[in-house]
């Protein structure tokens, strides 16, 4: 059983998602009462794991698919925020921690690529930029290099990982371009 099965099916009881009636053949409904939400529960984990364990690699590959949707609608969120007039950040810290779920030997090369161009230039944008520009690179290695399976949705993301960063710190590349960007300072005040 998964625990990940039965925390969803939980979740989907605190939402008032629960079965009251049950159609038993040659008997018809019968009203559940207090057994609403564990009927609900054991019937969740027992679809979620009979799908699990008869599809395998595809049920893999879509919820790869769905943590990827999952990640960029957060993202998005957070970028264009409904709360602060569609104005809100620029996506790094968000992504760097939906990645983190999806590709965590990604971001750990991205970190560490932030933080010497960060270290180097001390130019946060750039080392955001180059970041991103890294998680690709990871999954171009991994797949031409390396002969790794990586799947096509993920390599469609590993490319719009660093247009929407570019995207978000445009101003910011033309500040950079310009020579005015603001750089981090590392002495104490």
């Amino acid at each position: 059983m998964r625990k990940s099965a039965i925390y969803a099916a939980l979740l989907l009881c605190l939402w008032n998602f629960k079965f009251s009636t049950v159609y038993v053949p040659f008997v018809g409904r019968l009203g559940l009462g207090a057994l609403s939400v564990p009927v609900t529960v054991l019937w969740i984990v027992t679809v979620t794991n009979a799908l699990l364990d008869t599809t395998g690699v595809a049920v893999s590959l879509e919820l790869e698919l769905l943590q990827i949707i999952a990640g960029l609608a957060a993202v998005f969120g957070h970028i264009w925020t409904v709360f602060a007039g569609f104005k809100g950040g620029k996506g790094v810290g968000t992504g760097a921690g939906m990645i983190l779920g999806i590709l965590p030997q990604a971001v750990l090369a991205a970190v560490i690529v932030f933080i010497i161009v960060v270290f180097l230039t001390r130019y946060v944008s750039l080392g955001s930029i180059l970041g991103s520009l890294t998680i690709l690179i990871y999954l171009l290695i991994q797949k031409f290099v390396l002969s790794q399976a990586v799947s096509s949705s993920l390599l469609i993301f590993g490319i719009c990982i660093p247009v929407l960063i570019i995207f978000t710190h445009r101003t910011n590349v033309v500040r950079l371009f310009k020579g005015t960007e603001n750089k981090i300072s590392f002495k104490k005040s």
